[in-house]
């Protein structure tokens, strides 16, 4: 048997510094024979979280002077998964991670006998390339719920996804979707306690029809309750493009009775076709129930010809937080139509433009750490802000940098 000279702790750093270069992936793998320390700590690395999916490059990072995709990043196909629950077994505890990328519907079949030994998951990815969910991914999905330890689940460019799935995930904690497509197929009939998430990210929730599809979230169970509680939610991100994803959000935040969130972001911009809509209103709604747990708001406010402009509409939401609040960082893009001239802008809306000033040198933000106000053109053309009009913003905002809190003002 072989014994370290060496600490244990000291010998972990080592391997530490070993596995932060993919480079040295092989000598890793050399150090894992020599002790059974050495090999359950190399093993807690090499198997922590695997790609599973159809290589992107074909030299996998083994060829000299390889600068393809590092070699710990390139996807193994699930035939390399197959043969490793059978061959060796005892790496599966480690494995913490499976990210699954467009997986063909032969090694998806192959997935949930292997799912359900993976005892210590906690993060399960599907990155499905706009193609549809199935009853094999499901049946992989149930696997892991069954879990303790199972918290995060990340579906990216997922079509026909039955929302009725996130019933059985009764641990997860995290959620993140990202150009998904949420379809209500079929009844409900779990009667176990619904998943109670404390964050959410719902990015490209209308990529697949013309509506979006926030109100999935809002389907029940059989016996009456949510398939998802939000209630207990701490922090959220998501991106509304017009009156109908606006009026969804602020639905599925009140029903579940949203009044904990530590951070929030969202990106907020309005198609012509929705300028008299009361976007403000629903601002409120979304931030002022949070007053006494909101601590980080970022907001991409985008702004374009004709268009209304959230930004103004955030100032009278944070005038009315101003008396009662905890927030610490505030961050705020202003993106502006290149169609419309930078400096012309700002003159056109002066008013507008202080209003964030005036509210924030109010006495009632004691907490306020960090204010930063980007403004960055709301396309691909190479337009700039002019001397004049960052002076003309810079005198705008000068009473802000003589307050306890650090302020910027960014141009792109």
């Amino acid at each position: 048997m072989t014994v370290s000279a060496l600490p244990h702790d000291i010998l972990t750093k080592i391997i530490d510094i070993f596995v932060e270069d993919a480079n040295t992936w092989n000598e890793v793998r050399a150090l894992s024979t020599i002790s059974k320390f050495w090999r359950d700590q190399c093993r807690a690395h090499l198997f922590a979280s695997l790609k599973i999916g159809k290589p992107d490059v074909i030299c996998a990072g083994m060829c000299d002077g390889c600068e393809c995709e590092e070699q710990a990043d390139v996807p193994i196909p699930a035939s390399r998964l197959v043969s490793l629950a059978k061959d060796h077994p005892a790496t599966l505890p480690y494995i913490q991670e499976i990210t699954l990328i467009s997986p063909t519907d032969e090694d998806a079949s192959k997935l949930p006998k292997i799912m359900a030994k993976l005892t210590n998951l906690i993060s399960l990815n599907f990155y499905l390339e706009q193609n549809p969910w199935n009853e094999h991914l499901s049946e992989s999905l149930r696997a892991v719920a069954k879990f303790s330890g199972f918290r995060r689940l990340t579906l990216q460019g997922v079509s026909q996804f039955p929302v009725k799935e996130f019933a059985y995930l009764t641990q997860l904690q995290f959620l993140e979707l990202s150009q998904v497509e949420l379809v209500k197929k079929g009844r409900c009939n779990v009667t176990t306690t619904p998943p109670r998430l404390k964050s959410v990210w719902l990015a490209g929730m209308d990529m697949f029809y013309e509506g979006p599809c926030f109100n999935a979230l809002e389907m029940r169970r059989k016996d009456g309750k949510l398939l998802v509680n939000l209630s207990g939610l701490t922090k959220i991100h998501f991106g509304v493009n017009d009156s109908q994803a606006v009026q969804q959000v602020s639905r599925l935040l009140k029903m579940n009775r949203v009044d904990t969130l530590e951070e929030m972001s969202f990106i907020f911009s309005l198609r012509k076709e929705d300028h008299e809509f009361n976007y403000q209103t629903h601002m409120d709604g979304w931030i002022l129930p949070n007053r006494r747990t909101l601590k980080i708001l970022d907001v991409y406010s985008s702004i374009s010809e004709g268009d209304k402009d959230p930004y103004s509409g955030l100032c009278v939401t944070l005038d009315k937080l101003a008396s009662n609040n905890v927030l610490t960082s505030l961050h705020i893009l202003v993106g502006i139509s290149t169609r419309m001239f930078y400096d012309n802008y700002v003159r056109e809306i002066d008013n507008e433009w202080k209003t964030l000033c005036s509210v924030l040198l109010k006495p009632g933000w004691k907490s306020l750490k960090k204010v930063k106000l980007e403004v960055i053109p709301d396309s691909e053309d190479e337009v700039t802000v002019t001397a004049e009009g960052k002076t003309k913003l810079f005198d705008i905002f000068k009473p802000l940098y003589a307050q306890h809190f650090t302020f910027e003002i960014v141009f792109h």
